[in-house]
């Protein structure tokens, strides 16, 4: 078959949909199907067009995320000529890739990571505008009639069947990781009682939490000659700003390291001898650091919110609210040891590849029909 992803973001964007969909490009290439990508030019470092690892990727350069679903429009017209089926993600890919599935008579299929409905309204690190514009956009996109949805956990699919998607419309396939890369004990921790932060800078991460929470924390007796190592990309430009006016408010600077662009090797190296990785996020749609974290023994301390409460589990600690005092009473149950704990729940990266080809050959098999 012959595919083409519209993406607002692909590798080396970090990010957990970044990570999905490298991992399932690669993974139809590897099955003999052809991939066209078409993205953003997110770093002027790239190149506009290149092949790797078989995946054929066509950058587009846009001033503004917005802007990709205007610009990319001539793009996805022209590159979907021979396409078989259409994949999509939210947000702003979702529509040139629907309207040129709709002209075309195409399958198309859209990816759900989250859907956040009101909840953008009491979000952080954003003007009202903002919140405004994002969950009008959001609305839009989820009234679209794609031919198939996928939602990335059973939270997001609960949360697509509300917002009024049907539900015989809605696969839910769970992200998967590939366990051999991911050691299972802790060799060699820290000697200071150190936590760590893995993620994009997502107005839903939790940071205005974390950060003015770590502060309180080291000021106690159980935080003193504490680290918190925060590991995340310096974009968007305007949040990386506001989260550097609040590790100069509230963070000592001998008990915080900040970490950018590190391999997977270093990710992995630097959660190992962390004793805990810490997940403060308002939502999650899955959590590619949760399910890695289990991964390899890693303790959790989260707030547990929508498929967080599917994907943690071994040792962990859940936030009682979605708070900073909430999150020091967590930092300092962890430093402890009281930790709860459940039995290991592990995601298969080759069951979401079986679910992936299932999917694409029902709706493949659907089009010849017609």
């Amino acid at each position: 078959m012959r595919f083409l992803f519209v993406l607002e973001h692909f590798e080396p964007y970090l990010g957990g949909a970044e990570k999905l969909f490298g991992q399932v490009t690669r993974m139809l290439v590897e099955k003999g199907h052809s991939v066209k990508v078409i993205t953003t030019l997110h770093d002027s470092g790239l190149a506009k067009r290149e092949k790797l690892d078989g995946v054929e990727i066509y950058r587009i350069r846009c001033f503004n995320r917005f802007l990709f679903t205007l610009v990319s429009l001539p793009h996805v017209w022209r590159a979907s000529r021979d396409v078989d089926i259409i994949h999509t993600t939210t947000y702003n890919a979702a529509i040139p890739a629907w309207l040129t599935g709709f002209i075309r008579r195409r399958p198309t299929v859209i990816t759900f990571h989250e859907y956040w409905g009101k909840l953008w309204f009491s979000l952080p690190f954003l003007q009202s505008w903002q919140r405004l514009l994002y969950y009008c956009f959001e609305q839009l996109v989820v009234r679209l009639t794609f031919d198939h949805y996928i939602a990335v956990s059973e939270a997001t699919k609960s949360s697509l069947v509300e917002a009024g998607v049907q539900r015989e419309r809605i696969t839910r396939i769970y992200n998967g990781i590939d366990y051999s890369l991911y050691p299972s004990n802790q060799e060699s921790l820290d000697e200071t009682f150190s936590v760590v932060f893995v993620g994009r800078l997502g107005v839903s991460k939790g940071l205005d939490l974390l950060l003015p929470a770590w502060g309180a924390f080291v000021a106690t007796d159980e935080g003193s000659g504490g680290l918190l190592r925060l590991v995340a990309p310096r974009y968007p430009k305007a949040i990386w700003q506001q989260v550097q006016g609040l590790m100069a408010k509230h963070c000592p600077q001998d008990s915080l390291e900040v970490l950018h662009e590190l391999s997977n090797l270093e990710l992995r190296a630097v959660m190992q001898k962390s004793h805990a990785i810490v997940i403060p996020s308002y939502t999650e749609g899955f959590c590619f650091v949760a399910a890695e974290a289990v991964a390899q023994g890693i303790p959790i301390i989260s707030s547990g919110k929508k498929a967080l409460a599917e994907v943690v589990t071994g040792k962990y600690i859940t936030m009682e609210l979605l708070s900073v005092s909430a999150l020091v009473e967590s930092l300092v149950k962890s430093r402890q040891g009281k930790w709860d704990n459940l039995p290991l729940r592990k995601f298969q990266l080759e069951n979401s590849v079986v679910a992936y080809l299932e999917l694409y050959n029902r709706l493949h098999d659907l089009q010849r029909k017609i």
